[in-house]
């Protein structure tokens, strides 16, 4: 006998067909048929868990979100050798360069949002969450120098180059010259701490 699925994890697999066919399809072509035949899931087993489409999104970048801030310990641990700002660099490095699912529908996303009024508007509200749950990790591990990446410049640089290793293929030239992107990361950091220290 088949065991049944919790609705939660159900709600995971579900998502993961999402974040796997956007890049494939795009947000907007994308229905709720498609993810159905994707999931081999029947109208009523789909609609059970989301009612829509942007249900699913909105789902799928909050709860992606808490899944990668749950690393934030092991990345602490990891570079914990080094300073404040150098291990700040690495973890914001490793988590722009991460050759990941999440990274790619995030990038694709992104791009569809320049040309989709609503999609945008969808996207600002939740990287407004996202930047919440990660200021309360900031806070609860005590590395509140991360919080210099949570401004919206800083986030609309990451963005940019995600879209630029995802989508642009930009990927090999950051890999083979690390220290160039690290170097912006680093500026921005010192930057930012310089113009606090001035108020």
């Amino acid at each position: 006998m088949r065991k049944r699925l919790t609705s939660e994890r159900r709600k995971r697999l579900i998502c993961e067909q999402v974040q796997a066919l956007i890049p494939e399809k795009g947000y907007a072509q994308l229905t709720m048929e498609d993810i159905m035949r994707a999931c081999g899931l029947s109208k009523g087993g789909l609609y059970h868990h989301f009612k829509s489409k942007e249900e699913i999104l909105e789902y799928l970048v909050i709860q992606g979100s808490k899944e990668k801030y749950k690393e934030l310990p092991f990345f602490i641990e990891k570079y914990k050798h080094l300073s404040p700002l150098d291990s700040i660099v690495e973890m914001t490095y490793d988590k722009i360069m991460d050759n990941s699912e999440g990274n790619k529908f995030w990038a694709h996303i992104l791009c569809e949002a320049k040309y989709n009024h609503q999609l945008k508007k969808m996207l600002d509200e939740l990287q407004e969450i996202i930047k919440g749950i990660f200021l309360e990790q900031i806070k609860e591990y005590n590395v509140l120098d991360l919080q210099y990446v949570t401004t919206d410049s800083f986030m609309a640089f990451m963005n940019a180059i995600m879209v630029s290793v995802e989508v642009l293929d930009s990927r090999e030239i950051f890999e083979k010259n690390p220290k160039f992107l690290k170097s912006i990361i680093r500026n921005y950091i010192i930057e930012m701490k310089g113009e606090e220290n001035e108020k």
